[in-house]
């Protein structure tokens, strides 16, 4: 019985002490785990999991189990950088092992902007999105595309353009880990443009060139011709300010501060814009031309404008920096230069002074003896003006000039000259005066002046009845025309007064179609236009082309008189058709319809 109770307490002892042994310890693979925040790690427990044993992790915060142990090996995710330790207990608490955790920071980077771009010769900054160590560095793939400004401050790289192109940037670990990487593009300089594209700037001018783009307070102008202009000041508000010292034309060029061209524009330095006008002052003759001269230089874009074109009228272009104007009508204008953009560049007046030389109806005064007759001044009779008879025993003047007209009284047979002088004694004309005793019957008669049309109406009605009666007398005239014979072509200047004539005839036909169709809808505008343009180019050319057809009988018929010829070849040219209106009626009375009746006077004294 003793000995049973001996051996029941030993077996006890026993079995308390095999329960009190430690547990087999574990180990686990790698012993000492790094990951990174936000990945998982998988530990491989080196010896036997128990189904009972259980995983403790110190700070949860930092580390977290991800499922059940399964294959010896534990998964753990990583929550927040730190390190702690990881044990693995017996169901009663009891250590196998443990190891320790750390969390380091996310290893990959990311970068904003995803993929910059540079101008060439500008510094970029790009941002880590990440954690940057200090262990970690920048490595740039072509470093004469760009390269590292400074250190990584502020999880920021800074970084110079050279040259363009594109080059990766990447961020390695003291180890030589890819943590990251962009690419960069290096584009070429910004180019600026300018307003205007191509300035003109006047000499001794300034101008302000407007940059548009972005100025650089280190960029720099460059004019390759200091001598033709010169910028003045510094660049302002995007603006460039050239004074204007030569004639000429330069390139103006914008470099960065190491020499890249941003762009560049010509200047074209013009002449000055005032031009001065020799003479200053002009005084022509009604009827005539002169010619003016200009001081400075014409553009061929300039315009010569005058104010009122019924006192003067410019002849042609500008050739020779000479302008030539016609004196249409006594008075005074102005006349002036325009650039085309409309800037004046100078003037001058016109003064049209009344005609120096006056003709008179009749050239030649028949009269009777004992009685009186009457010839018309043509022109401006002026006050001062004084008349000369060469012999008073013939014919002496009967009181003033009144209206125009000279009185004179025949008192002797015989032929004198009546001349008419200014008060400085020049000659203004002269016309003949023959006194007989029996009348003349056989004298042919001179043709009258070619009226004007009328004006100043303002019923649509009376013009078309102006307009009917000019078409009767226009179809009289043509009829008139056709019991005469033509002229030959190819004398004198008759081919151009034929060519006139048929222009004139172009113009009725148009005239009269467009009245015909639009007789009752016409307004009272294009009722005047029919009616102005019937007169001067239906009957005013008929008239002419009449006159110059009987002048070539009379000259055929006296041949050998060289003073018919001549009157032909001056005047029967058709060069009246720059003239319009009331100035073309004056001009053909005053020249052709003169000359005529000085043919008529010939053929009476010939006769």
């Amino acid at each position: 019985m003793a000995l049973a109770m001996s051996l029941l307490i030993i077996s006890c002892k026993k079995s308390e002490k095999e329960v009190e042994a430690p547990p087999t310890q574990l180990k686990f693979t790698p012993e000492r785990t790094e990951v990174e925040v936000g990945k998982t790690a998988t530990v491989t427990i080196v010896g036997t999991w128990n189904k009972t044993d259980k995983v403790q992790i110190a700070n949860k915060e930092i580390i977290t189990q991800q499922g059940e142990v399964t294959d010896n090996k534990i998964n753990l995710l990583a929550k927040k950088v730190g390190t702690t330790k990881v044990n693995v207990l017996t169901a009663d608490g009891r250590n196998r092992g443990n190891f320790e955790v750390t969390v380091t920071p996310t290893s990959e980077l990311h970068f904003t902007p995803k993929k910059p771009e540079v101008e060439i010769g500008k510094a970029t900054t790009v941002t880590i999105v990440g954690t940057w160590n200090t262990t970690d560095k920048v490595q740039i793939a072509d470093k004469e595309i760009v390269t590292q400004q400074g250190e990584v401050t502020d999880n920021k790289i800074n970084l110079l353009a050279k040259k363009v192109g594109t080059t990766k940037v990447s961020v390695l670990t003291a180890d030589g880990r890819n943590r990251g990487s962009f690419e960069i593009t290096v584009t070429p300089i910004a180019e600026l443009h300018f307003t205007p594209e191509r300035p003109e700037i006047e000499e001794g001018k300034t101008a302000e060139i407007t940059i548009v783009g972005t100025w650089n307070t280190s960029d720099k102008v460059k004019v390759e011709n200091t001598e033709i202009v010169e910028q003045q000041g510094e660049v302002t508000n995007n603006k460039i300010t050239l004074l204007a010292k030569k004639v000429g034309d330069t390139k103006v060029e914008i470099f960065t501060a190491n020499g890249h061209k941003r762009g560049s524009f010509q200047v074209i330095v013009t002449p000055k814009l005032l031009l001065s006008f020799s003479p200053e002052s002009v005084s022509i003759e009604e009827g005539k031309t002169t010619i003016v001269t200009i001081t400075g230089v014409w553009n061929t874009t300039d315009r010569v404008q005058i104010t009122d074109g019924e006192v003067a009228a410019l002849q042609g272009e500008v050739t020779d920096n000479k302008i030539t104007l016609l004196a249409k009508k006594v008075g005074a204008t102005k006349v002036e230069v325009f650039t085309k953009e409309g800037q004046s560049r100078g003037s001058f007046e016109v003064t049209v002074t009344p005609k120096l030389l006056l003709t008179f109806n009749p050239v030649k005064a028949v009269v009777k003896k004992e009685e009186t007759t009457t010839v018309t001044i043509i022109g401006v009779w002026n006050t001062t003006d004084r008349i000369q008879i060469a012999n008073n025993e013939i014919v002496e003047l009967k009181g003033g000039v009144t209206n125009n007209k000279i009185t004179l009284l025949a008192k002797k047979v015989g032929n004198t000259k009546v001349e008419i002088f200014t008060a400085d004694n020049r000659s203004r004309g002269s016309f003949e005066v023959s006194v007989y005793t029996l009348a003349n019957t056989l004298k042919l008669a001179y043709k009258a002046d070619i009226p004007h049309y009328k004006t100043g109406i303002t019923d649509k009605e009376e013009y078309k009845r102006l307009i009917e009666e000019t078409l009767e007398a226009y179809e009289k005239l043509k009829l008139e025309l056709e019991g005469l014979e033509k002229y030959p072509l190819d004398k004198y200047h008759y081919n151009m007064q034929d060519k006139t004539w048929h222009e004139g005839i172009r113009i009725s036909r148009s005239a009269t179609k467009h009245y015909k169709e639009t007789k009752d809808t016409a307004s009272l505008t294009d009722l005047k236009k029919t009616y102005e343009d019937l007169h001067l180019f239906g009957i005013d050319f008929a008239e002419v082309e009449i006159m110059a057809r009987i002048a070539e009988q009379y000259r055929k018929k006296y041949p050998n008189n060289t003073e018919i010829e001549k009157l032909i070849k001056e005047n029967f040219n058709g060069e009246y058709t720059n003239l319009d209106g009331p100035h073309l009626t004056n001009y053909l009375n005053n020249n052709i319809v003169t000359a005529f009746n000085k043919i008529i006077d010939i053929v009476n004294s010939l006769q």
